[in-house]
């Protein structure tokens, strides 16, 4: 038997400011939440998720948001969260996740926009997704997630070369003379630790 999940339990800032900002949405758009203005595997669940995860990936990338947001459901599954939950949530993520990515090619300046502005701009991509149906709304949806590869987003600390904010390249300098001693991944690996 699953348990319930504790929807209420241990809070911390982030998420309260999170839930804050459904709310304000809701309002704006007029999305689906639950009675007491609940967030729970409904509209409102969904956009949270989405927004959320497309303003923990402008911070951190996509790499560390991913991260982050499945061992986030991990821990929900292991505390008896219903699987459907889950995958509702993964999917969401996922959406946020590809609106940053989006939002980044239609906005160069985005990062030089205030807070408020860059949330609005995110706020309206989600809502848009979520009348396109694009997004999870309630638990009877048949769609699986599936991970999808998406490509690289350059962070400060993996080595992105930025110029005005955009990506320029990846390439480390190398020791040729170092290189030309390594023929395959294995020697590499002992060469360059």
């Amino acid at each position: 038997m699953t348990k319930k999940f504790d929807y209420t339990k241990d809070k911390n800032d982030f998420t309260r400011e999170m839930l804050n900002d459904t709310l304000k949405y809701q309002k704006k758009y007029g999305f689906g939440i639950g009675q007491n203005n609940v967030a729970w595997n409904n509209e409102a669940d969904a956009f949270r998720h989405a927004y959320m995860q497309s303003l923990l990936n402008q911070k951190y990338g996509t790499l560390r948001t991913k991260g982050i947001s499945y061992l986030h459901e991990q821990k929900g599954s292991w505390q008896g969260q219903d699987s459907r939950e889950a995958n509702m949530d993964m999917w969401n993520n996922q959406q946020g996740q590809q609106i940053y990515n989006e939002i980044r090619r239609e906005y160069p300046n985005f990062n030089k926009l205030s807070e408020q502005q860059q949330k609005d701009i995110v706020a309206e991509k989600v809502v848009q997704r979520m009348k396109e149906g694009k997004l999870i709304t309630r638990l009877d949806d048949s769609r699986k997630f599936q991970e999808q590869k998406s490509s690289f987003t350059p962070m400060p600390w993996i080595g992105g070369v930025q110029n005005n904010g955009k990506p320029l390249g990846f390439a480390a300098d190398i020791d040729t003379k170092q290189h030309n001693k390594c023929k395959n991944t294995l020697q590499m690996i002992i060469c360059y630790n």
